[in-house]
């Protein structure tokens, strides 16, 4: 279990009475949903509402990286995902209200760098034929003997040729 799910939604960080419907069918549909009256302030998400207050109260020795969070909050409000490997019951940086995540963010990454990494390959799949068809063409020219050079080793060939006849019939 992550730290957000472990004490989002709980007695530390109590969510809104209206979102407990979310979470119906989920291991979190019995957790702390508050209207306020507890004492404890009602929060709306884990960053920066129920992490902030917790921290405090509970003396938490755990400082996220701001750039991190920078990620983690481009990702979860561009891919709607939450979490790397496992999908959490809850966001970091979006609201509790819109319910649980509905798959993890590691997925959502993948698949898209994967629809891109395809193409580059496929791009330089082609390229690579490209250059070898263009190699195997150039290779065919560089090695052309020209008609200057056939006739002169055919020159040599019927100079060595009528040569060991002389020599025979000696």
């Amino acid at each position: 279990m992550g730290f957000v799910d472990e004490y989002m939604c709980s007695k530390f960080c109590p969510c809104q009475v209206s979102a407990r419907a979310s979470y119906v069918g989920t291991e979190y549909a019995d957790n702390v949903f508050d209207s306020g009256a507890g004492g404890v302030p009602v929060t709306d998400k884990f960053l920066m509402d129920c992490y902030d207050q917790a921290k405090t109260q509970y003396k938490f020795e755990f400082e996220p990286d701001a750039k991190v969070l920078e990620i983690v909050n481009y990702m979860e409000e561009s891919f709607e995902c939450s979490g790397i490997t496992t999908v959490p019951n809850f966001y970091v940086t979006r609201s509790h209200m819109e319910g649980p995540p509905k798959e993890s963010c590691g997925d959502s990454v993948s698949q898209t760098a994967g629809d891109t990494i395809m193409m580059v390959g496929i791009i330089m799949l082609v390229n690579s034929f490209l250059n070898f068809l263009v190699f195997n063409i150039q290779y065919g020219y560089w090695c052309k003997k020209s008609e200057k050079e056939i006739q002169k080793e055919q020159l040599e060939k019927k100079r060595k040729s009528d040569q060991a006849e002389r020599e025979r019939l000696q």
